[in-house]
Formats: structure tokens, sequence, C-alpha cells
């Protein structure tokens, strides 16, 4: 089975080296909304964000992000509509324009969503490209081994899935660094955890 990861950069620089026309446009999108909210976290918020924020897409066009998904971006987004990200009722506002719907999953259908966002977050690093999935493998054998009712154990295996996604939030930079972390760099690695 083959997953598409969203973290591609429109070059082909990153490890699949796979360029912005072989990924999906879903997928570009996700990895454009990702970079910049992690540039975002990295900077002071103040009445420049916007400027150095559009700084950084247009800088990063056609290296990071397609020049479509930036047309997309600049069409969608202004200085104005930026502050909003912050307001209060954001929430009621994305709520108005998405109806929110509500399912019953089966435990499949838990663990095909788990097991995605496992190989996404494993990809971010080639240290750990079967981690999530192994340790989500272990957790359910060591349950079953305790005596743990089936319903306990597909629960563990989808913790064990999902226990390193807020890796998904923390840059390679930090996760690939060959020298030791900074002391502020490793408590952002520390606060994967609880993302």
């Amino acid at each position: 089975m083959s997953y598409c990861t969203p973290h591609e950069n429109a070059d082909g620089s990153e490890p699949f080296g796979k360029q912005w026309n072989e990924v999906p446009f879903f997928a570009r999108i996700i990895h454009m909304c990702d970079t910049i909210d992690i540039f975002c976290r990295s900077m002071k918020s103040d009445s420049d964000e916007w400027k150095r924020t559009e700084e950084f897409v247009i800088k990063s066009k056609d290296k990071l992000f397609d020049s479509f998904c930036v047309e997309v971006f600049f069409n969608a987004f202004s200085d104005e509509k930026i502050h909003m990200i912050d307001n209060e009722t954001l929430d009621t506002m994305l709520w108005k324009k998405v109806p929110r719907i509500k399912m019953e999953l089966n435990f499949a259908q838990i663990k095909a969503i788990a097991d995605l966002f496992a190989h996404i977050v494993d990809y971010k690093s080639p240290f750990t490209s079967n981690h999530s999935m192994g340790v989500a493998e272990g957790a359910e054998k060591i349950s079953r081994f305790m005596g743990f009712d089936k319903d306990i154990c597909q629960k563990m295996y989808i913790a064990g899935a999902l226990h390193d996604i807020g890796k998904v939030a923390i840059g390679n930079e930090i996760l690939e660094k060959p020298e030791k972390l900074t002391d502020e760099e490793f408590k952002t690695m520390k606060h994967h955890a609880v993302l």
C-alpha cells in the first residue's frame, strides 16, 4: 500500500524527491499550511506578522510551495483574515462555513485513519519509518498477553499508532538535527507529546 505524504517541497528537495506535479493538490495545501503555521509560531505576533508571512511565502515560491498554491493562498488570505485566526470567534465562524457531521466509525475505520496518521508522522524522519506502527502492534500484543478484553486491546493499538502525532508540528530542523539540541529546541521537542 502506498501512502501520499503532505511533506514534499515543490522543488523535490525532500527525502522522496517528489516535485510538486507528483503530489496531489490537497497534500500540497496541507504542506503549505503546516509550514506557514510553524513559521508563524516561531515569531512574535504583532502588527508586522502578515508582512513577514507574506515575504516568507513569496520567498518560498517554487522552492517549498508551488506557484499555484501560493496564488490560492493569497486569494484566500489577507492581513485582516490572518488576524482573524487569533480571534476567539474563529471556531464559530468555521462551523458556519463547514457543517458539523457526526459519524459512528467501527474499529477497522478508526484503525485505517490512525494508520494513515502514523505513516505521516513516521515519514517526517528516516529514523522512524515504522516506529508508530511497531509501537501500535506491540501495545496491542502486550495488552492481549495481559488478558485485557478486545475493546481495550484495540484502544491500545490506536494509542500506540498516534502516540507521536505531536511530531507533525515539530520542524524537521529539530527532528533531523545531527548536533545536540539547544535548551529551547529540546523544550519544543518534549512538547510534541502534548500537542
